[in-house]
């Protein structure tokens, strides 16, 4: 999501607005690309041209600005190139199923265009993005780690430390940002590996869509309602929980931190136990996606009623 860098306020950030550097985000996206190299080569390639590409597109917005059509319909079609990519590399040609295919490559494309705008969407404040990115890297080596896969280990560790020296600029109150070529970078990073690694490793299908569930409620749930109300989904809004947070308890960083906690204590032992017990992998997804719904309602439930009191609270102070 392109932002503004302003101070962290209790309000906003549109209270203070200077502009935003734009060589950060590239740079982190090469930083980062550089972890690649402990993968192997077709699958390494896979995610680096197709990362590059979107990240291109993110670019792209950032200095020109591109309409969300243009943006969803070039996201589309890296998309559906880069799921040929990977039935080609595991399965010779004459031997991939018409109908699997049929199946495979709406889900796939969704998947791919729909994580990653998650992902750009949640990019709205200091820190949360970046942070989550980290949370993600050392996901990733975990489960590596409990797999036996040296080589996406190592990877999934050059990851989290790379995107932790960016994110020591972009706590709150931030002097760097990722931009558009960060975050759809970073959310088509994380949906291409969910499909990537469970293909390629012992890792569950359901682990690393586990440690986004944060990501994915929050803006899954956020853009459904627009929709219900007739709203333009593409247009500048304030409707996220975590924009609703921030305007209640005034910190970047509460907020940030109080999604990663969330992420660490309940979500990251979901996501170990599922490559640790296949057999229940279906059940912890859904325990997962189920509790982040319900924790989301309540928590939006509370803020509406606190939005309600303030504003009575003034109606009476005015009298």
């Amino acid at each position: 999501m392109r932002r503004l860098a302003v101070v962290d306020t209790p309000v906003s950030r549109s209270s203070h607005v200077v502009p935003t550097p734009r060589g950060g985000g590239l740079f982190f996206v090469l930083l980062i690309s550089l972890g690649l190299l402990w993968l192997q080569v077709h699958f390494a390639t896979l995610l680096a041209v197709s990362g590059g590409l979107v990240a291109a597109l993110g670019l792209a917005d950032d200095f020109r600005g591109l309409s969300a059509r243009l943006r969803f319909l070039g996201q589309g079609v890296i998309a559906l190139g880069s799921i040929v990519w990977m039935l080609l590399a595991l399965e010779p040609l004459h031997q991939i199923d018409v109908l699997f295919c049929l199946l495979v490559f709406p889900l796939g494309v969704l998947w791919l265009t729909g994580v990653t705008s998650a992902y750009n969407f949640m990019d709205g404040i200091d820190g949360l993005a970046a942070g989550q990115a980290v949370i993600m890297g050392g996901g990733i080596a975990a489960l590596a780690y409990l797999t036996g896969e040296t080589g996406w280990m190592m990877a999934g560790v050059w990851l989290a430390l790379s995107v932790f020296g960016f994110l020591i600029f972009n706590w709150a109150p931030a002097s760097l940002f990722m931009g558009d070529v960060g975050s759809t970078f970073l959310g088509w990073l994380f949906a291409a590996l969910s499909l990537v690694l469970p293909m390629m490793t012992e890792i569950s299908w359901a682990s690393l869509p586990l440690l986004l569930m944060l990501f994915l409620v929050d803006a899954g749930h956020t853009v459904i309602l627009r929709l219900v109300r007739g709203e333009n989904v593409t247009t500048a809004h304030r409707h996220h929980i975590y924009q609703q947070m921030v305007d209640r308890l005034g910190s970047h960083a509460a907020v940030s931190v109080l999604y990663f906690l969330v992420t660490l204590i309940a979500l990251l032992p979901l996501s170990l136990l599922a490559t640790m017990r296949p057999d229940l992998e279906l059940q912890l997804a859904l325990a997962g996606l189920g509790s982040v719904f319900l924790l989301a309602l309540l928590v939006r439930y509370r803020l509406k009623s606190l939005g309600y009191r303030a504003q009575r609270a003034r109606m009476l102070a005015r009298k």
